[in-house]
């Protein structure tokens, strides 16, 4: 998922983040279309372990982080608190669904 700052990041610089979240986010929905067509486990690491973890890293993790470097630089910390504890309360939500029988 981090790996993929390195490619993304060249993309950043040279033509801004429209690009990049709009293949991310093609890229993400396509993920969860392709996952009920895999068959075998290496179809399932290809859609979710490198697919998904692409997306993340063009959708997430290089052009949010960044513009909220750029954009809120006096307000950085709160921020930073305010994304993160955003992502704490997805990550707890969504097992809730799923574990439920």
């Amino acid at each position: 998922m981090f790996c993929g700052g390195l490619f993304a990041g060249r993309i950043f610089d040279s033509h801004g983040p429209r690009w990049l979240l709009a293949g991310g986010s093609t890229l993400f929905i396509v993920c969860f279309f392709v996952i009920p067509e895999c068959k075998e486990y290496w179809q399932f690491f290809l859609a979710q372990g490198v697919a998904f973890g692409i997306s993340i890293s063009t959708m997430y993790h290089l052009p949010v982080l960044s513009l909220m470097v750029a954009s809120f630089r006096p307000l950085l910390a709160l921020v930073t608190g305010f994304d993160e504890n955003g992502l704490l309360q997805w990550a707890s939500f969504i097992p809730a669904p799923l574990s439920a029988e």
